[in-house]
C-alpha cells in the first residue's frame, strides 16, 4: 500500500510539474515499484511451482514432483529476468553516458571567464556542475556560486538583492533563468559573456552603465 502511494503521488507530481526534461523525476515511482514486481515474480514463481506440484500427483512421486515444481519454478524466474535482462543489453550503448563530458567543458569555459573572487548567481540546472567542480574537485574556491533557489534562504531574498549585495564589491556574474533574463537586462548594465557553445552564456553585471 504505501509504496503504491509513493508511485500515485509521484505520477501525479510529475503530471503537474512544468519542466522541460520531466523523466528523471519518475524515478521514485521506478524504485517503488521494483520490489512490488519482485513480489509478484516470486508469487507466480510459486504458484507455477505449487500447480506443477499439484498437476504431476498422478504420474510422479514426491522426489519427481519436487523436481517439477522446482523447474517451474525456476522456468518463471527465468522468464521474468529475461525482460530486464534484454532491455539492458539493447538499450545500454544508446542511452550510455560515461563519456559525456559537456557539463565538464561547460564549467571549464565559464572558470575561464571568471576573474578573481568572483560572484556567480545561478541556477539548478547550471548550479550542480559548478557545485561539482567547486565541492568535489576543489576547483576555483576564490568563487562565490549563489543557487537561484538558495536565494532565500541566504537571506538575498531575490536574484535582485543577491546581485546589489555584492555589486561594486567584487565581480557578479550571472547564469539567468529564462524567466528572469530580460527583467535582469532591463534593470541592470550588462553584457554578455560567451561559454561553451549550447550552453547558457554568463551575464557580466557592469558596475556602471556603459559610456
Amino acid at each position: 500500500m504505501f509504496l503504491g502511494l509513493i508511485v500515485v503521488a509521484d505520477i501525479v507530481y510529475s503530471m503537474n510539474f512544468n519542466d522541460g526534461d520531466i523523466d528523471r523525476y519518475y524515478v521514485p515511482a521506478l524504485v517503488a515499484t521494483a520490489p512490488m514486481i519482485g513480489v509478484a515474480v516470486a508469487m507466480i514463481g510459486g504458484a507455477a511451482a505449487r500447480a506443477a506440484a499439484q498437476t504431476s500427483r498422478r504420474f510422479a512421486g514426491i522426489a519427481g514432483r519436487r523436481r517439477l515444481a522446482s523447474t517451474a519454478a525456476l522456468v518463471t524466474l527465468t522468464l521474468a529476468l529475461a525482460l530486464p535482462l534484454v532491455t539492458l543489453v539493447v538499450n545500454y550503448q544508446p542511452a550510455d553516458q560515461s563519456d559525456n563530458r559537456v557539463a565538464d567543458q561547460w564549467v571549464s569555459s565559464v572558470y575561464a571567464e571568471l576573474p578573481q573572487r568572483a560572484v556567480l548567481i545561478s541556477w539548478w540546472s547550471y548550479s550542480t556542475p559548478l557545485w561539482y567542480h567547486r565541492w568535489v574537485l576543489g576547483e576555483r574556491p576564490d568563487v562565490t556560486i549563489i543557487d537561484e533557489r538558495n536565494i532565500l534562504d541566504d537571506g538575498y531574498v531575490t536574484i535582485d538583492g543577491a546581485i546589489r549585495r555584492f555589486l561594486g564589491k567584487r565581480p557578479v556574474y550571472v547564469v539567468p533563468p529564462d524567466w528572469n533574463r530580460d527583467r535582469i537586462v532591463a534593470t541592470f548594465s550588462t553584457e554578455w559573456v560567451e561559454t561553451r557553445p549550447l550552453f547558457s552564456s554568463l551575464l557580466h553585471i557592469r558596475e556602471q552603465p556603459p559610456s
